[in-house]
């Protein structure tokens, strides 16, 4: 009987205290936490502030006179160039701006006359990125060095042609000009200034008859005649041009001196008569390389001698030259 409640007690311990109560009983003491929720990260946007003006406008607006507001101001002036971050404007009084994109507000075409600003009001923005662009800007618009677009001094030859002051005058000349080249800035009007200076020679016998009261006889006399024509002008072409090409109409003025000297047997007199020259006539000429000019230029020269009339003198003129 002892044994029986003994057993009974063991058998009792053991079912209260089962394997599977101690294993749920360790389980729950051992099993993990539930995870917190984080809150996720905002990510930062890299995305640019859009800007008043595209990229799109300011190509379209290059070597356009435009007007810009830029913190608040007006800037007129004509759009050189633009970069990624800048654009350059050549104002309407000169002054060159370096101007940053994003503190321009509007952009539009200027369609009024431009207005100048006195040179104490000035604004100096210019920058060497500025003017490198503002030159650039200027050379592709006058095209290349070698070109009547653009302005430059001229060295002219001419080495020697025939002048005809009647069918039996005929005199051999040759002629220097130097000046200077003024291309339209907005059109193909192209005009040149300068000074020439032109000498006349000529050679003839010439034999003539004569009374002799002395004798009562006719007799000839031969003679050797020299003339010279020297003239100092002032010469204008006004025309048009391409790179390459110029025609223009040539007028001019100036002063003129012909000398004749005669002699015979030994026997010498000269004459000098002074007087004013007027050239007209035309011409064209071409550009060869960056430098070189070959022309041509027919003309009429009238010359007015004081106390001897006047004196008319066609010639055609060959020049050769340079442009610098």
């Amino acid at each position: 009987m002892r044994s029986l409640s003994t057993a009974f007690l063991i058998a009792l311990c053991l079912s209260t205290f089962s394997p599977s109560t101690v294993l749920a009983s360790d389980a729950g003491s051992k099993a993990p936490k539930a995870a917190k929720a984080k809150k996720p990260k905002s990510v930062k946007s890299s995305a640019q502030p859009t800007r008043a003006v595209s990229e799109s406008t300011w190509s379209a607006m290059v070597d356009r006179q435009i007007i810009v507001v830029s913190n608040g101001h007006e800037i007129r002036g004509r759009l050189a160039g633009h970069d990624a971050n800048n654009v350059t404007l050549i104002e309407s009084n000169g002054a060159i701006s370096d101007l940053p994109k994003d503190s321009i507000s509007e952009v539009r075409a200027d369609v009024r006359p431009a207005r100048e600003e006195p040179e104490e009001k000035v604004p100096r923005r210019e920058s060497e990125t500025a003017r490198a662009r503002a030159a650039a800007s200027e050379d592709a618009e006058l095209g290349p060095a070698g070109s009547f677009r653009r302005r430059g001094k001229f060295l002219l030859v001419s080495p020697g042609l025939i002048a005809f002051a009647s069918p039996d005058l005929v005199f051999y000349r040759w002629g220097l000009s130097v000046g200077g080249m003024l291309p339209g800035e907005s059109s193909s009007f192209a005009g040149a200034y300068g000074f020439t200076f032109e000498h006349f020679v000529d050679k003839d016998t010439v034999t003539e008859s004569y009374y002799d009261p002395y004798y009562g006889t006719f007799d000839t006399l031969t003679a050797d005649v020299w003339s010279h024509m020297l003239r100092a002008l002032a010469e204008f072409r006004l025309g048009r041009s391409n790179q390459r090409i110029f025609g223009y109409a040539l007028l001019g003025v100036g002063a003129a001196m012909l000398r004749v000297t005669a002699s015979s047997g030994g026997i010498k007199a000269t004459s000098n008569a002074f007087g004013f020259s007027a050239p007209l006539g035309g011409g064209i000429q071409g550009l060869i390389g960056e430098r070189f000019i070959l022309g041509f230029e027919p003309r009429v020269v009238l010359d007015f001698f004081v106390g001897d009339g006047i004196a008319a003198m066609f010639d055609t003129r060959v020049v050769l030259g340079a442009k610098f």
